[in-house]
């Protein structure tokens, strides 16, 4: 039999990083946990938005 499909994928993009901390906890399962809340940042250096990587394991 195979092993299951492994893909890690983007959490939804939050406005700051408070809110991306706080949705992080959601993501934590026995399949799945959160990396680290990361910046997108537009060229001009502000902050656009927050999101995480969801990592999933086999």
């Amino acid at each position: 039999m195979a092993a299951p499909a492994h893909a890690d994928y983007s959490s939804p993009h939050y406005s700051t990083k408070t809110k991306c901390n706080a949705a992080r906890p959601a993501y934590v399962t026995s399949y799945t946990s959160p990396g680290p809340c990361q910046a997108y940042i537009y060229k001009d250096g502000t902050v656009a938005s927050w999101a995480f990587t969801v990592y999933t394991r086999y």
